[in-house]
Formats: C-alpha cells, sequence, structure tokens
C-alpha cells in the first residue's frame, strides 16, 4: 500500500533578527493507497537520512530530494526537536524575499518598542494634538505661555513666554534658575517711555548682562529682553529686541541718539537730500536740494558753497587800482604790495572808509543766513581788535533802488601783529529776499583797535549767502 504525503515549505520568520525554513508535512487521517503496480527503482546513491522524491510521472522512479528527515515537521502534533534550524542551509533561501505583505499584526502589545529594546511602535490614538514623547507615549506637549500682560508686581514661572508691562512702574522676579528646563525662554516687554519695568533674579541667582557684567536687576524701558538659563544659579540675557525709541514720527528717520537709544526725526522733506545730524543729532533733509522724485537732482534752491569773491584792489603793470566800488569819499586807498610776490590791497586808512557792491538775486532765499569772510594785514601791532561792518539792503522787481542799509558787526577779529595777515568770518541775517530781487551791500572799517589807529589793507572781501543763487555781482 502507498502512502500520500502532502509537503508544504514554509517560511519562519523572527522580525528583524533572523528567518529560517522547514518543511511541514501533512499526512493523511485514513487512505487505501493509489492503485499503481510495478516495481520502485530508487536513485543510485543517497545521502542517509535524506528524503526519497519522485523523479517522474511514472510512479516508480525515485531520487534523493536532498531534504533530511529531521528538517521536517508535522503540521498535527509537535515537534520536539529542533535539530532542522542548525542543520538547515541557508544558502537554499537566498531567493526568498520577505515583503510587508508576509507579516500579519494584531491589537496587541507584544514586541512593541520600550527604554530597554527595539520594537514595534504603540498603536496610534488618533489624536491629533497628540505626540509621541521617549518613553512611548502620546502626550500633549507642555509650552510656554505666548503672552501674558501685568500691571504690578509679578513672580514669573518657567513657562512663561512674553511677559508685557503695560502700565506703571513695578518689578518682574525671574524664576528660580535651578527650577527651570535648560530650554526655558522667557521675554519680558515694557512698550512704557516713561515707567521702566524692572527684571530681577531670584534670590541667590544673578543675571549675566550684555558686556559681560553680573547685575541682580535690569531695567527695561520701550524695550524687550530675553533671558535664558545660563547655569544653576544665573540667567542669560539675550540680545535685546531693539532700541528704546521715544515717539515715532510718520516721515521721519529712524537714528540713535545715544548709544543704548533710538529717536525719530522731524518729517523728512518731499524729493529733498537728507543731511546726516551728527553723534546725538537728528538727520534733516537740505531746503532745496531735492530731485523730481525719480532720479534727477535738482539745486535751483541748493545753498551756494562757492563765496562771491570781491578782490580789495588789483596790481595792474605796478598800478594798483580798487576791485570794488567805491563812493565820491571815505574810499580806501589801493596799494602795491609785496616784494616776492607783487599784489595790491584796499588801504583802510580811517574808519568810515568803505566799498561797496550789488548781488541780482535769481531765485528766492532758503535761508536767511549770509557768511562774510574777510582776509586783511593789519598795518602795525596793536592791543585791542579791529571791527568791520557789512550791510544790505533791498531793492525790489519794479521799486525805485538806492535801499536804506542794515549793518552786521564783525565778531571774531582779534588783536594783530604789525605785517601779519588775519583771516576772520561772522554770520549776517538778510530777510525779505525774493525771486528778481536786487541785494545791495557795503563793507565798512568800522572800529579802530584799541592801542592807537592802524591802517587796515583789506586783500578780499567774500560773501557767501547760504541760500542764494545770484546771476552776477558786482
Amino acid at each position: 500500500m502507498k502512502r500520500k504525503f502532502l509537503f508544504t515549505l514554509a517560511i519562519v520568520c523572527t522580525i528583524v533578527i533572523s528567518c529560517a525554513a522547514q518543511i511541514l508535512i501533512t499526512p493523511p487521517k485514513s487512505g487505501t493507497g493509489g492503485g499503481g503496480s510495478g516495481n520502485f527503482t530508487g536513485p543510485g546513491s543517497s545521502v542517509a537520512n535524506d528524503l526519497v522524491c519522485f523523479a517522474d510521472t511514472t510512479g516508480i522512479l525515485g531520487s534523493d530530494c536532498g531534504i533530511l528527515k529531521t528538517a521536517v515537521v508535522l503540521t498535527s502534533g509537535s515537534y520536539a526537536d529542533p535539530a532542522w534550524i542548525t542543520s538547515l542551509a541557508f544558502s537554499k533561501l537566498a531567493s526568498v524575499a520577505v515583503t510587508e505583505a508576509m507579516l500579519s499584526f494584531s491589537d496587541i502589545t507584544t514586541g512593541n518598542a520600550s527604554t530597554s529594546q527595539h520594537g514595534l511602535v504603540k498603536k496610534l490614538d488618533n489624536n491629533a494634538a497628540h505626540f509621541y514623547n521617549g518613553q512611548g507615549n502620546y502626550v500633549t506637549p507642555t509650552l510656554a505661555n505666548n503672552y501674558i500682560t501685568k500691571t504690578g508686581t509679578y513672580s514669573a514661572a518657567c513657562t512663561d513666554g512674553v511677559i508685557e508691562g503695560l502700565t506703571n512702574a513695578f518689578t518682574i522676579t525671574l524664576p528660580q534658575v535651578s527650577t527651570c528646563t535648560a530650554d526655558a525662554i522667557i521675554y519680558i516687554k515694557n512698550n512704557q517711555t516713561a515707567n521702566i519695568v524692572t527684571a530681577a533674579a531670584f534670590a541667590g541667582d544673578t543675571i549675566d548682562a550684555a558686556g559681560g557684567t553680573t547685575v541682580t536687576t535690569l531695567g527695561i524701558l520701550n524695550n524687550a529682553i530675553g533671558f535664558v538659563p545660563n547655569n544653576g544659579t544665573s540667567w542669560r540675557q539675550l540680545s535685546s529686541l531693539g532700541c528704546a525709541a521715544g515717539t515715532l514720527t510718520s516721515g521721519g528717520i529712524l537714528y540713535f541718539p545715544t548709544n543704548a537709544t533710538c529717536g525719530s526725526s522731524a518729517v523728512q522733506g518731499l524729493n529733498l537730500l537728507v543731511i546726516g545730524g551728527g553723534a546725538g543729532a537728528a538727520p534733516f533733509t537740505a531746503s532745496g536740494i531735492g530731485t523730481n522724485g525719480v532720479d534727477t537732482f535738482t539745486t535751483g534752491k541748493s545753498p551756494l558753497n562757492t563765496p562771491l569773491i570781491h578782490i580789495g584792489a588789483r596790481a595792474q603793470n605796478g598800478t594798483a587800482y580798487l576791485g570794488l566800488d567805491y563812493g565820491t569819499s571815505n574810499s580806501p586807498t589801493p596799494t602795491i604790495e609785496g616784494t616776492n610776490n607783487v599784489y595790491a590791497s584796499a588801504k583802510f586808512t580811517a574808519t568810515g572808509q568803505y566799498v561797496q557792491g550789488i548781488v541780482p538775486i535769481a531765485e528766492p532765499l532758503n535761508s536767511t543766513s549770509v557768511i562774510v569772510q574777510l582776509w586783511y594785514i593789519q598795518e602795525t601791532t596793536q592791543t585791542g581788535a579791529p571791527v568791520f561792518t557789512w550791510s544790505w539792503g533791498r531793492a525790489a522787481n519794479n521799486s525805485t533802488p538806492d535801499p536804506t542799509l542794515t549793518g552786521c558787526d564783525s565778531t571774531a577779529t582779534v588783536a594783530g601783529t604789525g605785517g601779519n595777515m588775519y583771516y576772520t568770518s561772522w554770520t549776517c541775517t538778510v530777510t525779505s529776499l525774493t525771486s528778481h530781487d536786487m541785494l545791495w551791500w557795503k563793507f565798512a572799517y568800522k572800529t579802530a583797535p584799541s592801542g592807537g589807529a592802524s591802517n587796515m589793507h583789506v586783500l578780499s572781501v567774500d560773501v557767501m549767502p547760504v541760500a542764494l543763487k545770484p546771476i552776477g555781482g558786482g
């Protein structure tokens, strides 16, 4: 009687660690065998304990299967001998691939990852607000408060985010550093410009402030400063979020009046050139120097940095001539000067002597200041300083010329040494000048220096209108 056996090759895997193969044999529970007849022919040679397989379809020709009997496990009952695990040739499984489809999961915790071993992730809890933590649990993160406001004394918590002082001057005490985690961060904000909010360290703690200093309190005014744990007993001050600024002006420019504060300039003129104010001062726009709002500078009303130069006298072929207008009397004397260089001067020999000129005004004044510059030689040494005066008058278009003049005396002359050249300048104020006016001016020797009269040899009188654009001069 022949007995039928069902052979099945199965893959047994331990996840990640190893895989092995075994032969599962399911014997029939009953049967009488097949109906074949004849002699069964075995292989010419075989390996001891290998199974025999049919070599063809005749049912009478056998061959060595190449499978040890110890590698066979009955699907019913138990197989106590695990020798098949070590005797199986793993090289025969080289072409076997384990895919996700071969795996089967169930709703149990066996095999989950833990703090002591690798494993499977815990079943998702379907809560979008939860996150998987390092202990294998789904939790809601503990976050710092985003923003809280205070108006009086307050003791901060490690989880506070931004604390803003709305009104009043008061103190916010930072939490004890040792009670906070390393990722704690606290910002104290105070937009008030008059009341200081003080950040104070917990008793026994300190604050490592900017600049390397260590303090226990830190005043905050119109600013915001952050703090993070530095070590077990100190907070580290972060860079402040900005500089302390007063009221901001629309159309102004932010600048730094001090090393620690911000300021806002006045409204800047439309399409005008901005001038730096220097240390501590606000920038401003120059009246008259502007653009067309696109790409072209306009200087029709710009300050003149080139003075209107009026030479006192000229030397021509050994003869001196006055370089300016003068009257029929009280005029200086043109004088030849110099040995190495021949030049001329207008020698004022008495007070009251003067020269004069005119300046046509092509465009309106944008400033009322005129700078007068004077170069002169004092003939003899004196103990006091001379005084000169520059006078001006206005004649409007379609009006009678020869206006009344207004004087403006020099303010910075000094006691001079005979034969030396001196320079002085002073500022005069002119008013009411507008387009197409004519500016009349007169320069005079007003007061002699103390210690005796001295002739004054004037080399040049220059008039620098701060905001004139003349078309000519006299």
